[in-house]
């Protein structure tokens, strides 16, 4: 079990003034749980280290592949979006890329920066469903839960 300090945890927050600042101001501008826990103070003013604060379980939820294509129901659109998003700095790079001689100026096809495109996206998309259905490649769940609930 990790050791937790207030010193550290202020540190982390230099926006807190006046010093010295008390447990109670702390504990309304953090609002823990439960409220006066100061395990879960310390914790909300973070870091927040999974491995030691997280509550771990026995992650027994297999994905079938029913539920695989459930999962690309629901996100597939919003995948592909981000995915062409993140390719445009690519598409953008490509398409600049020139040569200039004497009497013209060299540049990539548009078929090949499409190619080339079309395969970032692909490896995207991969990387994106990968971190969708497990994202730790952990044992912490795939919900998000209370983690999420909190932010």
């Amino acid at each position: 079990m990790r050791t937790y300090a207030f010193a550290d945890a202020l540190a982390r927050h230099p926006e807190i003034t006046p010093r010295p600042v008390s447990v109670t101001a702390l504990r309304e501008r953090f609002k823990p749980a439960p409220r006066n826990s100061t395990r879960a103070l310390l914790i909300k003013m973070g870091p927040f280290i999974a491995s030691e604060d997280a509550f771990q379980f026995k992650n027994s939820f297999p994905i079938t592949g029913e539920i695989a294509a459930e999962y690309v129901d629901l996100f597939q659109r919003e995948v592909e979006d981000v995915a062409r998003i993140g390719s445009k700095p690519y598409r953008d790079f490509l398409s600049s890329l020139e040569i200039d001689f004497e009497a013209f100026t060299l540049s990539l096809p548009d078929h090949l920066v499409d190619q080339v495109v079309t395969t970032v996206i692909t490896h995207l998309i991969g990387g994106l469903a990968d971190v969708i259905t497990d994202p730790s490649a952990s044992s912490y769940g795939r919900c998000g839960g209370d983690g999420l609930r909190r932010l």
